[in-house]
């Protein structure tokens, strides 16, 4: 492990926003070594901590725009070892997410401005970032999405020695000699201590850009009409330059431009519109040459313009160079950056070969006042093929810039409603969101229908919100007359938020939090500026994959050694008119940067241009969830529980996409029969840490329990009523678990979230009276299990004291049931059941859309269950049949045999395993990098034939490492998978390896 550390200065660059109620920007001089003001700022500490390394490169490319793209690819072809990291979700920032598709000057066009114009139209955006991906996955350049830059490290001599990111994924280090500043705000030279000087001769116009309907009219803004077509139809696309005065530089100033340009823009008929804002670099360095003319040759202007005077290893690849404002129209324009990009890289890679790398060190802090209380950023997996090396960083001020009553982190189907029930009850109310839009799966997903879920209380109001958003008929869902216009949705959420005060910024992540022993005080935010603190009171967790408690210290469960069992996953193409797409063809844990990156870039393999865009927002529908105060788990839900802190009611039947790990439910599988369930507060909120709650996905319950849990409308209620609750918890001073409910829970049955007939008051498992007789009417069909399984402690001594008197077929029914829950008594009819069977019966290949009643066959089933006795003698004829498998056979049987083996860890079923792997086709799934994911890739947005190959092999190798691991085969394949850029087959592989294997 090395030792890293941050200069002083490099610190207090990252301070970009300043004391609470001040809007003076901190600047830094040339020498980087003290602020221009010497004003007291608020910061908290971040302490001394290790961070993986995750590349060694020589360039590496901050931003994801076209120039950027482009910047890459030259240093690479020059040699050098290259990283590039994106902001968005996609390739090509600068032209996609603000529109700036007709902002070009061709007379200076780079080729791959040719390749994205071929013949002068206008690309689609799809289009745009499918060749962008390509160039780099043709060229080897490594690159990230969703990340943000968040600190420059330096060497003991000042030079560039490495750069850290944040994302969800948490902070990682990439090693570097220099770096091409490729972003809109100039964030590396920010970090990098680059003293910036206002343009005072520069439009402060912000530029916003709508498709489809007609231009808003406006005074403060003026209009360019242009067109787009796509598929035989043309849209009037409005490019508007809007007068919205800027406080300061802050993230926060840039966020609020952004939504008063929305303000200004919106109309019913759009489309699509900009991500971002765009504007002018207001800003601007001493390079080491200064170009004087307002005309401009991107082919030939020194580069020496474009690297900040006094700081070597660093290069300006937007408008901050040393050029005058005049000329920034000619050279900001996406062709012209395209052919400095070019120059510049190759250049980079060239000066690379004499710049030198050493140790480095830190300073100390002045005038830094420091809140109570510690920044904590939490790091998920990261693949052994990446993790090079870690590195110890020393403590680290991260700047306050903002405090509120109630954040909401994660602005979608629970959290939109959220800040809006927040700040309807008057809490200074602040919404956290990557992406450029509310409403999460409801619109950036796609799913813009009610498959299911009780559709009153709040949810009822906004849709006869969204109802009202135009004059024309809403688009319908492709099943049932329930549907909507996206646009409208995600727009009568931010309308309706902002109407209510709530804050948004968009374009911004939590990367951590800031706690005080078992409190939490504040998020660490990751924005394009760098990171931040925003303190609050209550923090509510709506991103779906509990990110902020799991920050704070929260336990939660997920995939982990013991399955790999997850609801399928996807992403949609985005179609103009087309509100309702949905796919299931992929696991993806979405929090992961590497696996979030993998989908969005192998997801372009699933479509062509017969698609307008690519989704935004990953459809996942499975995530972390916490461990709460209590778990809900599916026979909660079958005997109808009850609770006396009941906050919101949800109704679905077990939409599983996939198959189930619950005994229960493989026992007696769920199908389509509808249920309802209540959720309490105690399964909101991280067992042991205060101020914070969890909506959404993210809510502590047993994974087989969350099909029915999450259905769009019981969650947009929920996000609500916990808005509420949050406000009332400021207001009375009160934490969630000493707040009265009563008071909320009347308000919630007054607005119809909670249904009037609903009961208050807990449930008790039924009574060993009613277990008795469910007992004596036991047989095959299980009939009773619910009652019998429910409170196993009263149940299972009663069942193994009917085992010795039962009839045989009642007999085989008191086995299994044991079996399956892990009891041995019983084996032996269990152990005759299965040799019954000579042959395999009909098996089940790996389902996700669509799935419902059995995901194994009746002898998969007994194996399993035999196999939990966890007595050798069984496995005499499991061995037997085991052999029998194919390539071709159904994932069902890999999975009883892998279960049953694994269960009893006996070594003589290692060579039969190892003989299963070896048969041809079985094994060899693994995609360790993107260019393997995107070869094996198949057609079709719900796809099951790439997970059922991968989940035969990744079962099979488990089971194989834990009976002994024949030949070390298991280890081999585990460890490929332990690198594979799926998260959850990754998490799963080193999970199991992390632990012992048989004696």
């Amino acid at each position: 492990m090395n030792s890293i550390s941050r200069r002083n200065f490099i610190k207090r660059a990252s301070c970009f926003s300043l004391a609470l109620g001040s809007t003076t920007l901190y600047t830094w001089n040339s020498s980087a070594q003290a602020y221009a003001s010497k004003k007291t700022s608020l910061a908290c500490i971040r302490p001394s901590c290790e961070l993986p390394v995750i590349y060694d490169v020589d360039v590496a490319v901050i931003g994801g725009g076209t120039a950027a793209v482009v910047a890459a690819c030259s240093a690479a072809a020059a040699g050098a070892k290259v990283f590039l990291m994106a902001e968005e979700p996609y390739l090509g920032e600068d032209i996609c997410s603000t529109y700036r598709y007709w902002e070009n000057n061709t007379d200076t066009a780079h080729p791959l401005y040719k390749k994205l114009f071929p013949d002068g139209s206008t690309p689609t955006p799809f289009n745009t970032k499918r060749i962008l991906d390509n160039e780099l996955i043709e060229k080897n350049i490594p690159f990230l999405l969703c990340s943000y830059l968040s600190n420059v490290l330096f060497d003991t001599n000042g030079n560039i020695a490495a750069i850290a990111i944040a994302n969800r994924s948490g902070e990682q280090v990439i090693k570097t000699k220099l770096i091409i500043d490729a972003t809109p705000y100039g964030t590396a030279l920010r970090k990098a201590g680059v003293a910036l000087q206002p343009r005072s001769d520069i439009s402060q116009q912000v530029e916003f850009t709508t498709v489809g309907g007609t231009a808003t009219p406006g005074i403060n803004h003026t209009v360019k009409k242009r067109s787009l077509s796509f598929a035989k139809t043309t849209y009037d696309v409005s490019s508007y330059k809007l007068e919205i005065p800027l406080k300061d530089t802050s993230y926060s100033s840039i966020a609020e431009a952004e939504q008063v340009a929305r303000d200004q823009t919106w109309n019913q008929n759009i489309i699509d519109s900009s991500d971002r804002i765009f504007m002018t670099p207001r800003e601007m360095f001493v390079g080491y040459k200064s170009h004087k003319s307002v005309e401009i040759d991107p082919s030939s202007i020194s580069l020496g313009c474009f690297q900040p005077e006094g700081r070597k290893g660093i290069y300006a690849l937007n408008g901050y160079g040393d050029v005058p404002s005049k000329a920034l129209a000619a050279l900001i324009c996406p062709a012209s950056m395209m052919t400095l990009g070019g120059r510049i890289g190759k250049t980079a890679a060239t000066e690379t070969k004499t710049l030198p790398a050493g140790k480095i060190v830190s300073g100390s802090e002045d005038n830094i006042k420091i809140e109570p209380g510690q920044a904590r950023i939490e790091s998920s997996y990261i693949r052994p093929q990446h993790k090079q090396e870690t590195v110890q960083v020393s403590s680290e001020t991260i700047p306050v810039i903002g405090k509120y009553d109630v954040v909401v982190v994660g602005g979608g189907t629970a959290g939109a409603p959220a800040a809006i029930g927040a700040a309807e009850n008057g809490a200074k109310t602040l919404i956290i969101e990557q992406l450029h839009g509310l409403g999460g799966t409801t619109t950036l997903g796609a799913i813009a229908l009610y498959y299911h879920g009780y559709r009153e209380g709040y949810t009822k109001m906004i849709d006869a919100g969204v109802g009202k958003m135009g004059v024309t008929k809403q688009i319908a869902g492709k099943k049932k007359n329930n549907g909507w216009n996206v646009q409208w949705k995600m727009e009568w959420f931010r309308q309706t938020a902002r109407k209510a005060g709530v804050v948004l910024w968009f374009g911004t992540t939590v990367c951590g939090a800031v706690v005080d022993g078992k409190v939490i005080k504040g998020v660490v935010v990751a924005t394009p500026m760098g990171k931040g603190i925003v303190l609050a009171a209550r923090i509510i967790d709506a991103t779906g994959s509990s990110d902020v408690a799991i920050a704070a210290g929260a336990a939660y469960t997920y995939t982990n050694d013991e399955h790999v069992a997850i609801q399928g996953s996807g992403l949609n193409a985005y179609v103009p008119g087309k509100n309702y797409f949905n796919t299931d063809w992929t696991f993806i844990a979405e929090f992961d940067v590497f696996d979030a990156t993998r989908a969005y870039t192998v997801a372009k393999k699933k479509y062509d241009n017969s698609v307008y865009d690519l989704g935004k927002l990953l459809q996942t529908r499975e995530r972390r969830r916490i461990v709460g105060d209590f778990e809900i788990n599916a026979l909660d839900i079958i005997n109808k529980r009850n609770y006396t802190d009941t906050v919101s009611y949800h109704r679905s039947n077990f939409d599983s996409h996939g198959f189930s790990v619950d005994p229960y439910f493989q026992l007696l599988p769920p199908h389509k029969e509808s249920l309802s369930a209540a959720v309490p507060l105690r399964a909101l909120l991280p067992r042991g840490i205060e101020n914070i709650i969890v909506t959404g996905l993210g809510f502590s319950a047993q994974r087989d329990a969350m099909p029915l849990l999450r259905m769009e409308p019981c969650l947009q209620n929920q996000g609500y009523a916990i808005g509420i609750l949050s406000a009332a918890s400021v207001s009375g001073n009160k934490n969630y678990r000493q707040i009265d409910l009563k008071n909320i829970q009347k308000k919630l049955l007054k607005i119809g979230i909670l249904p009037a007939d609903i009961k208050l008051e807990d449930s008790t498992p039924a009574s060993e009276a009613a277990v008795k007789d469910a007992i004596e009417k036991l047989d095959m069909k299980l009939n009773n299990l619910h009652i019998i399984a429910w409170d196993r402690s009263v149940s299972f001594p009663l069942l193994k004291k009917q085992l010795a008197d039962a009839s045989p077929d009642q007999k085989l029914a008191i086995a299994f049931i044991l079996g399956m829950y892990g009891e041995n008594e019983g084996w032996q009819e269990l152990s005759a059941a299965v040799e019954k069977h000579q042959e395999w019966d009909t098996g089940w290949d790996y389902r996700g859309m669509g799935q419902f009643g059995w995901s194994t066959s009746p002898l998969d089933n007994l194996i399993i269950a035999a196999g939990r006795t966890g007595r050798k003698e069984v496995l005499r004829h499991i061995h037997k049949l085991a052999e029998k498998l194919e390539a071709t056979s159904h994932f069902s049987h890999f999975r009883a045999i892998a279960i049953a083996t694994e269960t009893i860890k006996d070594r003589s079923s290692g060579p039969i395993l190892a003989a299963i792997l070896r048969k041809p086709q079985v094994a060899g799934h693994t995609a360790g990098n993107i260019k393997e994911a995107m070869e094996k890739a198949k057609p079709g947005i719900c796809d099951n034939t790439s997970r059922t190959e991968v989940l035969k092999e990744i079962v099979l190798a488990r089971a194989l490492y834990r009976c002994g691991d024949h030949e070390g085969l298991g280890e081999k394949i585990l460890k490929l998978y332990a690198d594979d850029l799926c998260g959850h087959y990754a998490r799963h592989a080193a999970a199991i390896l992390a632990k012992k294997q048989a004696s």
